[in-house]
């Protein structure tokens, strides 16, 4: 079973949680890893190419920073440009059918923030409702998220136990 992952990260040279969880499953043969703002810098995405890794691979995972709330704007740009009616959705759209997604999401903030009565009033899994919610439409199977919480203040320890943990769930795409 192959996994696409998907790295929407404006500046994943500077960042030290989406880089090591990158560098984590990047010698997996079941996994391919596109590093989506280094291929369109200027947001001129080609849809043929991305259609076909998605088409390509059982699994997709997109991995990005939580940013303001939301997906990076490249990452919402992609989805526009990618999810066409007719592929992905409508009556003929049924090329994503079947295949499993999930979201791996960099947050900065501790956890303990992100809860109806923490300091931003919303759970992350409540943001990323807009991700679960392209299942309906695509046929696609929500599977949980993977969420790293307090990124900017993780000790070296914390982040290779979360490079684990992803490394881990990349595993059970083996089979």
């Amino acid at each position: 079973m192959s996994v696409g992952v998907l790295v929407f990260h404006p500046q994943l040279e500077h960042s030290t949680v989406d880089q090591a969880l990158s560098r984590a499953i990047c010698d997996m043969p079941q996994v391919e890893i596109r590093d989506v703002y280094k291929l369109y810098p200027n947001f001129q995405i080609d849809v043929q190419t991305e259609q076909e890794f998605l088409a390509a691979h059982d699994h997709i995972v997109f991995q990005f920073p939580m940013y303001w709330y939301s997906m990076p704007p490249l990452m919402r740009a992609w989805e526009d440009a990618v999810f066409t009616h007719g592929w992905a959705y409508g009556s003929t759209g049924h090329a994503l059918q079947g295949k499993t997604y999930r979201a791996v999401v960099s947050v900065g903030a501790r956890q303990e923030k992100y809860s109806e009565t923490g300091e931003y009033h919303v759970t992350a899994q409540t943001l990323l409702k807009p991700l679960e919610t392209l299942q309906y439409n695509t046929g696609m199977i929500w599977e949980e998220p993977f969420i790293v919480f307090g990124g900017s203040s993780l000790t070296p320890e914390q982040l290779l136990y979360k490079q684990e943990a992803y490394r881990e769930l990349m595993l059970r795409y083996e089979n």
